[in-house]
């Protein structure tokens, strides 16, 4: 089976500093700055022709940087790559597998490294549920992101 899968959800790099640093510390009550220059500012951003659609940019993208927003986010990505690879482990007969941009897509792919936004290939991610393949001869994983790690690859030695 040759299959190139893209455009699965991920967290863009911010995203994964962010879930790596942990839940945030609350803030000292000093360091806020006080509620009149808060609102001053707002004001201002507010009246400028740009204001208004870049404050509401900039609140969007704080937003998508809040832990639990990135968390929430993380949980989606897993289960939905989670629920890919619970197909392919349905596939009994299957005796390879390309998720890859290898022979198939050569020429176009060539040279390119890992694309973004494909699938990861980890724990996780369900990899151990193609543990059902038991004719599983090949898997392919050209120009993937796939994320393995030597945990990934002695999970794979053992199968």
């Amino acid at each position: 089976m040759h299959l190139l899968i893209y455009a699965v959800p991920k967290l863009s790099v911010e995203q994964q500093r962010v879930l790596a640093l942990g839940p945030p510390v609350p803030d000292c009550p000093n360091e806020q700055p006080p509620q009149e220059e808060q609102a001053e500012r707002e004001q201002l951003e507010a009246m400028s022709p740009e204001g208004g659609r870049e404050r509401k940019k900039r609140l969007k993208k704080e937003n998508s940087l809040r832990y639990d927003v990135v968390v929430q986010h993380h949980q989606r990505c897993i289960d939905l790559q989670r629920k890919v690879l619970a197909v392919f482990a349905r596939q009994e007969r299957l005796e390879f597998l390309d998720v890859g941009a290898s022979s198939l897509h050569h020429e176009t792919y060539a040279g390119m490294g890992p694309l973004p936004d494909t699938l990861e290939l980890t724990l996780e991610t369900g990899l151990d549920q193609l543990a059902t393949l038991q004719g599983l001869r090949g898997l392919v994983v050209q120009n993937v992101d796939h994320q393995m790690k030597e945990q990934e690859a002695d999970w794979i030695a053992l199968q």
